[in-house]
């Protein structure tokens, strides 16, 4: 396997994380805190720190 191939299997593998990881969090927050689904914002910003991070690094990508 090539080196560029390696890479980019892992920038894929870290993109499905984010976004497996924001969706859970936010899947948590709708199911237990009893939030609407369409009533997070884009960026992240109302809700925790962490999940503020996860929608940055995830919009960075």
């Amino acid at each position: 396997m090539s080196t560029s191939l390696i890479v980019l299997v892992g920038y894929i593998g870290w993109i499905i994380t984010l976004l497996i990881s924001l969706e859970v969090f936010r899947t948590v927050l709708v199911v237990q805190k009893g939030r609407t689904v369409d009533s997070f914002s884009h960026e992240g910003n109302d809700t925790t720190p962490f999940d503020h991070r996860l929608a940055r690094a995830y919009a960075n990508m």
